[in-house]
């Protein structure tokens, strides 16, 4: 481990099992590694993003050898917002680690001996079955780098060479609670919760409210 910084890229890591909050587990030389990206049974390059003396954290850059339980994320916003961390899994592999997941933390955690456990009780809606969101104005909207490129290439032209911060509305970025980022379509509610959110932006915007 002691040879090993961050930035290292590490190839043929073969992904076992999933994590909490959508980080999947392997292991490096003896060390479990979490990952960014994966998904159980991908083979994957990837890159070092923190070194603790029992454990490493890192971010999936290329999967080498892709796994039978993806599944392709149907949100445009999947990897920049926190709320759908499991999308590019199938539905049945999630079940299946979300229930080991509970087993865990009750038996290793929390020291219980537990009877057989059923299997979890499939919903019949993978999409628009949440009851309650939360979601925050800023006056300077976070910009994706895809975004952010296109911003300067405008501004390039403009006389001026600046761009003017924009008005968001939409989620958090995991963990970063200063950034902000532009929602256009979620599936976690059923309709009138996106028209309800743009129109509470387009009123904003036209009324000059900050």
């Amino acid at each position: 481990i002691h040879s090993m910084k961050k930035g290292d890229k590490l190839n043929d890591i073969v992904i076992e099992t999933m994590a909490a909050e959508g980080k999947c587990v392997a292991r490096v030389n003896g060390l479990v590694i979490f990952l960014q990206g994966g998904a159980p049974g991908d083979t994957v390059e990837a890159e070092l993003t923190k070194i603790k003396s029992n454990f490493l954290e890192g971010r999936v850059t290329t999967i080498q050898k892709m796994s039978p339980h993806r599944a392709t994320p149907f949100c445009e916003h999947f990897g920049l917002c926190g709320g759908c961390s499991w999308q590019h899994i199938n539905y049945e592999t999630q079940l299946k680690y979300k229930q080991q997941q509970v087993v865990d933390n009750l038996e290793r955690i929390g020291g219980l001996t537990l009877p057989p456990i059923t299997p979890i009780l499939a919903s019949k809606n993978t999409n628009y079955y949440r009851n309650k969101l939360d979601y925050t104005f800023s006056a300077s909207r976070w910009l994706t780098k895809q975004e952010l490129e296109l911003k300067k290439s405008e501004a390039a032209e403009a006389e001026n060479g600046r761009y003017p911060d924009e008005p968001g509305l939409g989620y958090h970025i995991p963990r970063m609670y200063d950034r902000v980022f532009e929602v256009n379509n979620c599936y976690l509610q059923p309709e009138p919760s996106n028209s309800i959110r743009l129109l509470a932006k387009k009123t904003a915007v036209e009324n000059q409210i900050p």
